[in-house]
């Protein structure tokens, strides 16, 4: 192979590595708004925003948009003592220390680390809490 048939091969190898960089997909990040849980009521944990109750509209990478969404201030598992447990069992309705904020729609959380599917009986528990009021 000679030098001109070397560069073209060169050339061409350069120019396919480009195309199929360029068509490859980013799977680090979820295409904006499609996700499993869309329509549903989650729980989102986020590294500065806090713990917010709503439902999915949509995510991308890890900005998550919720409607219906209640911060989470203070709260309490039904049974057993993590957010996953909130998320599975409901609120502690018992506990009169429960501080969670009243709904807002369109509610963007730019940092989202977790989002935790809620159960029925979670969902029911948020309906039974008045909104935390901080006067």
């Amino acid at each position: 192979m000679d030098k001109q048939e070397l560069l073209i091969k060169l050339v061409e190898m350069i120019i396919a590595t480009e195309n199929n960089a360029a068509t490859a997909k980013d799977t680090t990040t979820a295409p904006v708004g499609h996700h499993v849980l869309t329509g549903e009521m989650v729980i989102i944990r986020a590294r500065d925003a806090g713990v917010h109750f709503g439902e999915l509209v949509s995510v991308n990478g890890r900005h998550v948009v919720l409607n219906k969404s209640r911060r989470m201030y203070k709260w309490w598992a039904a049974k057993e003592s993590t957010l996953t447990a909130v998320a599975k069992y409901g609120l502690n309705l018992k506990k009169d220390s429960l501080n969670i904020q009243s709904e807002i729609n369109g509610q963007e959380i730019l940092d989202a680390c977790e989002i935790l599917p809620c159960s029925a009986e979670c969902v029911d528990s948020f309906s039974k809490v008045e909104s935390y009021n901080e006067q």
